[in-house]
């Protein structure tokens, strides 16, 4: 990990890495049911960063992303789990990033106040092994939600907004049977919409 602090307004975080993986744990079918088993080898490589600015007082933006290539290096049980060397690791997208802008004000006789935004993207990934599908491709998506509040004392208000454009995106798909059954495979969609207030105590000792 290596941090550039270019000014007192900007600095920069990126880092490399290079993992060779054994025995990964990859679900497979073990009678109608799928369990963790071991996968063979894997090798995931790639980098991230991250950059912080504030470009004016009381408002912070930071902007991040991520890029990692992550496959088998070995072939699995052809009945059991069914991927290949070569095959990309189950929901892991080769390209992410994320955006977040927070700014501070002051409103209501002096009391602190704030709002935020921020955004969320997932690239395109593959789901996980299912020996007689294969691997389905997960299309790109992102999420974007919004808060506010206002700050008193010790105690906090904020109002926030979770997917405040009600995506409905899968987030991973797994098998879901043998082959004998034939079970439908497993899908997890993402949360929909949450409008939510919360008020939080700071306690210190």
């Amino acid at each position: 990990m290596k941090t550039l602090q270019v000014d007192e307004r900007l600095s920069l975080d990126a880092d490399v890495f290079y993992i060779e993986w054994r025995k990964i744990q990859l679900i497979t079918i073990v009678g109608d049911y799928g369990v963790d088993g071991n996968g063979g080898s894997a090798l995931s490589e790639g980098f991230e960063w991250q950059a912080t600015w504030i470009p004016i007082n009381r408002l912070t933006v930071r902007l991040g992303g991520a890029y990692a290539d992550a496959r088998l290096t070995w072939n699995t049980n052809p009945v059991r789990v069914g991927a290949r060397a070569d095959a990309r690791l189950p929901h892991i997208p080769q390209w992410s990033g994320s955006f977040a802008a927070d700014y501070t004000f002051y409103k209501c006789g002096g009391v602190p106040a704030f709002a935020g935004a921020n955004c969320r993207y997932t690239g395109r990934r593959e789901s996980g092994f299912d020996p007689e599908l294969g691997q389905t491709s997960l299309p790109a998506d992102s999420e974007f939600d919004l808060q506010t509040g206002i700050v008193r004392g010790h105690w906090t208000l904020e109002l926030y907004g979770r997917n405040i454009t009600d995506q409905r995106n899968i987030s991973e798909i797994e098998p879901g049977g043998s082959l004998v059954t034939r079970a439908a495979p497993i899908g997890d969609v993402t949360a929909p919409r949450v409008i939510g207030l919360t008020v939080t105590l700071t306690m210190r000792f």
